[in-house]
């Protein structure tokens, strides 16, 4: 209808500038040709135009208005419906793969430290054979001095009763021998014990590591405990400055770094003839100490 109206009224416009051309010349017959297209026009351009202000077709236009109205409201909902529906999904999966990426991260984690304690483990094992070598080898010194006393005696009793008799100096300076070495045996025989002891506390932390469950920080707290009773010895706690200047580096990482930084100046290549690692045991001063070693040895 609205297309029909929009055609009528330019068929009426053309009649209407065919009559103004003609308006001075046509002829009677032309004219009321051209007068009646009009009439034609008109009335049906009428007939429309009451088409449109009949209310049966107002209410009609109006019910199919608000049915698409609606039916518009319906695919928009429902098209933000579908849109919320792939972004949740997309949402769903996404955590999905962040829990899986967790739980893969986790194992990954687990079974990196299995394998570092199982290195940690093996490389105790090592250097725990290579104490209790080298505490037999102290084992058979101190045996070996024992039996050069024995000796010792033996000869001079030989030798008193075939006349030779040992001399005081020839006492003293044996005595004194065997003295500086029985104390040399006896001082590595002490860092080997240390050695051996840290070395089997912390073989058991890791064991206890592996299988701790409830109370682990207590279990840890005092194997930390016996480790620092074994190398520094049952000296009361240290006061509160002290202990916040020691482990001031756990909470500060500006702290971490530099402490970080004071030890890499002493890093070296593995080639380099001074190149060695941390010792488990301390490291004593010489016999005859430089000024700086000899604060430590009065200590």
């Amino acid at each position: 209808m609205v297309t029909e109206s929009q055609m009528l009224a330019s068929s009426l416009r053309e009649v209407e500038e065919k009559m103004n051309q003609v308006r001075e010349t046509a002829q009677i017959d032309v004219w009321e040709d051209l007068a009646q297209q009009a009439e034609k026009i008109k009335l049906k351009l009428k007939q429309v135009i009451i088409g449109f202000q009949d209310d049966n077709f107002i209410c009609s236009v109006q019910k199919l208005i608000n049915q698409r109205r609606m039916k518009r409201k319906h695919v928009k909902r429902r098209k933000k419906e579908i849109q919320l529906e792939k972004e949740q999904i997309k949402k769903a999966r996404q955590e999905e793969e962040e829990k899986i990426d967790a739980w893969r991260e986790k194992l990954e984690v687990e079974a990196e430290e299995k394998r570092r304690e199982k290195a940690i483990k093996a490389e105790a094992d090592s250097i725990l054979g290579e104490v209790r070598q080298k505490q037999n080898d102290t084992l058979r010194m101190q045996q070996l001095l024992e039996a050069l006393i024995t000796l010792r005696l033996t000869r001079i009793n030989k030798g008193a009763a075939h006349g030779d008799v040992s001399t005081p100096q020839r006492d003293q300076r044996f005595a004194s021998t065997i003295k500086g070495i029985g104390d040399v045996v006896r001082s590595q025989m002490k860092e080997y014990e240390l050695e051996e002891q840290t070395l089997c506390v912390m073989m058991e932390e890791s064991a206890s590591h592996q299988s701790c469950g409830a109370g682990k920080k207590v279990k840890l707290l005092r194997r930390e405990a016996v480790v620092k009773k074994l190398l520094f010895g049952d000296y009361p706690p240290l006061d509160e400055t002290t202990t916040q200047s020691f482990t001031s580096a756990d909470d500060c990482l500006e702290t971490l770094i530099k402490r970080r930084c004071d030890w890499d100046q002493f890093i070296t290549d593995d080639d380099n003839p001074l190149a060695s690692s941390v010792p488990l045991h301390w490291v004593n001063p010489p016999s005859h100490p430089t000024t700086h070693w000899a604060q430590f040895q009065v200590q």
